[in-house]
């Protein structure tokens, strides 16, 4: 039996309208992208990736993200998401997305705003969202722990 550390997931959901209260389960279905921390079961190996949902609805029961940019690390693990802009590529669609998440990004208030994001041709909001697993696959789970999602 394996266990899952915590892992970070931040959303972030189309551009800077969003209500910072409003309940993951009323997500509507605009774009959301996460930045999300992952575990391998075996040899548990840790990385990050962002993720992207063409519709926000789409990540709420365990499903699989539209396009995934991944293999992010930092130090062999994880990134630390805060306290500098991080950039990655999206392998089917080519859009490049940029998350600056506050230094203090993690430890704010679920559902507070915790920083920003650009893909190159909308601008987002980044908030804190709840521990949940966004998604599994054959010996991967990325599960949100402290977590940001932009949304409209």
């Amino acid at each position: 039996m394996y266990t899952l550390f915590p892992a970070v997931l931040f959303a972030i959901a189309a551009p800077l309208l969003a209500h910072p209260l409003d309940n993951l389960a009323t997500r509507a279905s605009p774009e959301t992208v996460y930045l999300s921390n992952c575990n391998e079961f075996e040899p548990g190996i840790h990385f990050s990736e962002i993720d992207y949902y063409a519709a926000g609805s789409s990540s709420q029961n365990l499903e699989q993200p539209t396009d995934t940019c991944g293999g992010i690390t930092e130090n062999g693990g994880w990134v630390t998401w805060g306290g500098k802009p991080i950039s990655c590529k999206f392998s089917d669609s080519g859009v490049t997305f940029t998350s600056n998440i506050a230094g203090n990004g993690q430890s704010v208030a679920q559902f507070s705003k915790a920083g920003t994001g650009s893909n190159g041709f909308k601008n987002f909001n980044c908030f804190r969202d709840n521990q949940r697993t966004l998604y599994t696959r054959i010996g991967v789970a990325c599960k949100s722990f402290p977590d940001v999602r932009p949304r409209e």
